[in-house]
Order: structure tokens, then sequence, then C-alpha cells
């Protein structure tokens, strides 16, 4: 075999084998890694599995699919997912039942751009540590404040289970750990029924 085809054949990206099950790598302790395994955990997909990795730690069977080993990571026999939101949007369109996202145009979009608010604004402040004391002070307030105003524009329960409801299961997960952060006694009623489902059980534990 000439070096030219030798060359070729190590710069072919790496695929899933066929039989490959879907397996979707996460960082540990990490909310936006909590809200990828709520949704997989919601979809009931059988076969699935979820590998939390540590900080520094390493994946020999990530490395291989994923040089670049960048979490999250979804791998199945279509092929390999890094952004977490296309990750969401893949296991709802990919395993459409239950549905996680609404079925018309305008709920869809509204429940987007509410997703996409909260995981720009609140996950990152959540990602640093909800930690007590002075220093904390400043991220909880705008926790407290951001999850007020979205609270404010739909009535609770909301109806219909989707992405958005997933992702605040973790941010109220997150917030009632922390006693420096009071949330309102609806969103409490709210995290209670978010409690009661398998997946969140799944998750977070009984």
């Amino acid at each position: 075999m000439s070096a030219r085809h030798q060359r070729r054949r190590i710069l072919q990206p790496v695929r899933p084998v066929l039989n490959a099950g879907l397996t979707l790598y996460l960082p540990a302790a990490d909310p936006l890694g909590d809200w990828l395994h709520l949704v997989l955990a919601e979809k009931g997909i059988e076969g699935a599995s979820v590998r939390r990795l540590a900080a520094g730690a390493r994946d020999e069977d990530l490395l291989l699919l994923n040089p670049t080993h960048s979490l999250p990571t979804l791998v199945d026999r279509q092929g390999i997912i890094t952004v977490p939101w296309v990750i969401a949007e893949y296991l709802d369109e990919r395993y459409p039942h239950p549905p996680l996202m609404p079925i018309e145009p305008a709920p869809r979009a509204r429940a987007r751009s509410l997703l996409q608010e909260m995981l720009n604004a609140l996950f990152p402040a959540l990602g640093v540590g909800i930690r007590r004391g002075a220093a904390a002070a400043a991220i909880t307030v705008a926790l407290r404040d951001l999850a007020a105003q979205q609270a404010a524009r739909r009535p609770w329960p909301w109806r219909g289970y989707t992405l958005l409801d997933c992702a605040w299961a973790v941010l109220l997960q997150r917030l009632q750990e922390t006693t420096e952060v009071k949330t309102s006694e609806a969103l409490q009623r709210y995290l209670r029924q978010l409690q009661s489902r398998p997946a969140w059980r799944e998750v977070f534990g009984s």
C-alpha cells in the first residue's frame, strides 16, 4: 500500500461500530450533564448507558470515538454529537415517544427561547457552584431573580413535560441544596411534582 493511501486511512474519522448502543458521556457533578441525563432518562431508551467522567479523567472508548475528549458527547449508530442543545433535540427527534417539545410552532418556539435563556444565563452560574458566604451572594440573588421572572411567564403546573421542564428540574434541585436561595412556594410545589417522576429519581436518587 502506498504512503498516500496509508495517510488517507489514518485521516479518516472514526465511526461507531454498527452494533454500538447509545452512550452518553457526561462530566460528573455538572448541571448541564444532569439535564442531558434527565432527558435521556425520560426517553427510557432500552440499552442506553450514561458514563459520568470526573474532571481530568480519561476514557479510552471516548478517546477512540472523539479524540478531543470533549464533554458532553453522544455516541450511537448514527454518529457522534457533541453540542448539548443538539444532543437534546436529537434524542427527542430520534426517539419521539414520549415527545419532550410542544408540537405547535408557537409554543415550541417559546419553549426554545426560555430554554436557551436558562442554559445561557442560569446554568453557567450553577456550574461555578453555589457556596455559602458573601462571595456567592451575587450569584444566588441573580439566580433567584431570573427564576422568579421565568416563573411569572407561565402558570404552574405547566401543561405537558418538555426539555424546559428537565432544565427546571436541575435548576430547582441545585437551588434546594443551598440555604442562601429561597424559592417561591409555587416553585417548591413544582419541584415536588418533578421529583415524583421516575426519570428524576433515576438521575438524582429517591
